[in-house]
């Protein structure tokens, strides 16, 4: 027995007559002045390529590939206590400098 001490296949009917197939929400389907939805185009400025955010990033992405480098001869063992300490200095790290720059 399920729902309402009926079996699987009534309970089963049930669910498709109480949800029916319309979308729930139309509200997000159009807008009030009638416009459908649509994907909002993410800008970008022609200059990001050198943003400080894109070197940044091209910094975490260099030292990332250079933590996760199996060494020769490196067991399971100290590979993964090697990458996990590397990745929780640079969160440490990371959350320092976010301290300090807090304004108080």
């Amino acid at each position: 027995m399920t729902m309402d001490n009926v079996g699987a296949r009534q309970a089963a009917i049930q669910l498709e007559q109480w949800l029916s197939r319309e979308n729930p929400a139309p509200h997000i389907e159009t807008r009030g002045d009638g416009r459908g939805k649509h994907t909002p185009s993410r800008h970008t400025s022609d200059n990001t390529s050198q943003d400080g955010s894109v070197r940044y990033t091209q910094e975490v992405d260099a030292w990332f590939d250079e933590l996760l480098m199996r060494r020769d001869g490196e067991v399971d063992c100290d590979y993964w206590k090697r990458t996990r300490n590397g990745v929780k200095r640079r969160l440490i790290e990371s959350y320092r400098i976010g301290q300090k720059s807090k304004v108080v």
